[in-house]
């Protein structure tokens, strides 16, 4: 772990060396399962090759030196095969367990295939409920704009009344003025023709 550097130094209290020996307890404990399964394992190669070397034998007594027929080879391979994607061992596999595990095989297949047309459904379900959205988004948008339109169109005649207003306004204290400059100017004589 630290080679070709040295041990570093550590402080040896009583929690570092409890620390160390829970370590080291742990280490040994893996080596033996790894040791173990080492050994599972070795077992396991020799048994299948001793399987193996026995069906070997099985096959050259009864096809003896000819052989198996091209066909019949084909046939062969394609169990083998079936036996190796059910994860079955070839060499000791009995047609019912393939009939089954085949079965299972084309159950699990079948499921996939009705969730993928499900899921083409709902993907077919969503793909027009979204064009019905950007319908109705094409149309908020347009509404949007005629609103717009007719409240800029609102304010350019609140904006003229407020211009014509204003006009109103000057000339109304236009003409006060110059009622009232008529007045200075023409005082009324005759009370019965003055209404002021």
């Amino acid at each position: 772990m630290f080679f070709p550097n040295r041990v570093p130094e550590y402080e040896k209290t009583e929690e570092t060396l409890k620390y160390l020996y829970q370590l080291s307890c742990l280490s040994t404990q893996r080596t033996k399962e790894l040791q173990a399964l080492t050994l599972v394992q070795d077992l396991m190669v020799r048994e299948y090759r001793s399987r193996a070397a026995s069906a070997k034998a099985v096959t050259d007594l009864v096809l003896g030196q000819t052989g198996l027929s091209h066909p019949a080879e084909e046939v062969l391979n394609e169990l083998t095969d079936l036996a190796m994607t059910l994860k079955l061992d070839p060499l000791d596999v009995g047609w019912f367990e393939l009939a089954r595990g085949l079965s299972g095989q084309c159950d699990r297949e079948m499921e996939v295939l009705l969730r993928v047309s499900e899921m083409q459904g709902m993907e077919t379900k969503l793909q027009g409920e979204l064009e019905r959205l950007m319908g109705l988004k094409g149309r908020l948008e347009l509404a949007t704009r005629n609103q717009e339109i007719k409240t800029d169109g609102v304010d350019e005649k609140i904006a003229e009344w407020m211009r014509g207003i204003k006009l109103t306004q000057a000339k109304t204290e236009e003409y006060q003025s110059r009622s009232t400059n008529a007045k200075v100017l023409f005082p009324c004589r005759h009370s019965s023709l003055c209404y002021s």
